[in-house]
């Protein structure tokens, strides 16, 4: 059984890399497609995007995965209602745990913490977003930002680390 799982985990793969490159309205809708038979889940993604460990990924299907983004949710990932995201943003559920310094760095262990995206949220592009982070509804996350710690509601975070520059008032 553990052979069979493991040859249905790279079957798995080898489909999503072929999808991965096709353009436009074709690949949206055959990547849709992809993932709401193998995954439950009728996400819009669009070209060149590469993401890992699907099934810990909760995403409204109003919301859009840009161009050649990078997503690694093993440490869970969830994004809400009409979230709009950039070309190249990065996220990342987890991280290293250093805890030995005789030991090779690549052989620690790893820390996750999950990433949380709420309604209406824009990412702009080349955004790196780190594990933990909570990003508030109806926030604006500049482009070329890094994201370290949560972004409140109503909000405007840019620059490396990410500082709120401006909020807004709820109506």
């Amino acid at each position: 059984m553990k052979y069979l799982n493991a040859l249905f985990d790279w079957f798995i793969f080898m489909l999503e890399v072929l999808l991965r490159p096709i353009p436009y309205k074709t690949g949206i809708f055959l990547r849709r497609f992809f993932y709401r038979i193998f995954f439950g889940k009728d996400i819009r993604v669009s070209d060149y995007a590469f993401i890992t460990h699907l099934k810990k990924i909760d995403i409204h299907p109003s919301s859009l995965i840009g161009r050649c983004s990078d997503i690694n949710a093993c440490g869970g990932l969830k994004i809400g209602k009409y979230v709009g995201m950039g070309p190249y943003v990065i996220i990342r559920t987890n991280d290293h745990q250093y805890l030995n310094n005789d030991m090779k760095k690549n052989r620690e262990s790893y820390v996750f913490g999950k990433v949380e995206i709420h309604d209406g949220a824009w990412i702009g592009a080349n955004t790196c977003i780190l594990k933990g982070v909570t990003i508030g509804e109806h926030s604006v996350v500049g482009a070329g930002s890094v994201v370290t710690k949560s972004i409140p509601p109503y909000s405007v975070a840019v620059g490396n680390p990410a500082k709120v520059v401006k909020t807004f008032e709820t109506v």
